[in-house]
């Protein structure tokens, strides 16, 4: 939202300092959100509360392979970029025979499935890349999984990012995408990449190492841990407070 206002110009600035003066608190979901609205509106008192992740109790076992990488989001070319997965896994198959991509979610878009099915035709994997749909037991997904694969191009706060954290599951995404570049840690829960070359090379080294697969997905169930409800709970109960009292 914030690079869209600093786009437009002095106007919607204008109207925002407008907005801004008649609240207590602007609220955002990441720390690098808050760093933006502090930028474009120096004023301004920023909190940072993210949204609350359901800790899993049982996460994915890794140490059995499923060969299958995933993908959660709408189906949709301008910010979510399943091409961008299918071309990445399209790079390496040849490698990975019995390795499958899933992608879950919102289908709107026909043409866009039909030009990723086209991609992967290219690549000579169509049989092996799958638009699923929505899915009823989103955790058994996570869990049938082995890698989430996460191009999207920006998020506010990506719950199924986190969501297949909690259950275990390493990721790999860009490193320019707002959101993604905060919950993937580098080569601690999975993989932040610069392009389609990187999110390739790094996929391969996921898919041909379960026992790096295991570590950066047993790392990715603790590194979720702070968004717990009782936790984030508690943040927005002290902002409030703190709201009132002053």
């Amino acid at each position: 939202m914030f690079g869209y206002v600093e786009k437009k110009g002095w106007i919607k600035r204008r109207l925002y300092r407008a907005s801004l003066n008649r609240v207590d608190c602007f609220h955002v979901l990441m720390n690098s959100f808050k760093k933006e609205v502090e930028k474009l509106y120096p004023q301004a008192k920023v909190a940072v509360v993210p949204n609350a992740i359901v800790q899993v109790e049982n996460p994915a076992d890794l140490s059995k392979e499923k060969k299958k990488l995933i993908y959660i989001a709408r189906v949709e070319k301008g910010i979510k970029r399943q091409h961008l997965a299918v071309e990445a896994f399209g790079k390496i198959a040849k490698d990975f025979p019995n390795w499958t991509m899933e992608f879950y979610g919102l289908e709107k878009y026909k043409d866009y499935n039909q030009e990723l099915m086209e991609l992967a035709a290219k690549y000579h994997i169509a049989d092996r890349v799958k638009i699923m749909g929505y899915a009823q037991d989103v955790l058994e997904v996570y869990k049938s999984a082995d890698i989430q694969v996460f191009p999207s191009r920006s998020e506010g706060f990506s719950l199924a990012l986190a969501d297949g954290m909690a259950a275990g599951i390493p990721a790999i995404g860009f490193a320019d995408a707002h959101s993604v570049n905060e919950l993937i840690v580098d080569g601690y829960n999975g993989f932040l990449v610069k392009d389609i070359e990187g999110f390739s090379e790094k996929l391969k080294e996921l898919m041909q190492n379960k026992e790096l697969r295991m570590k950066l997905g047993a790392n990715a169930v603790e590194s979720v841990k702070q968004y717990a409800p009782e936790i984030v709970n508690k943040k927005w109960y002290d902002l409030l407070d703190e709201i009132v009292n002053s």
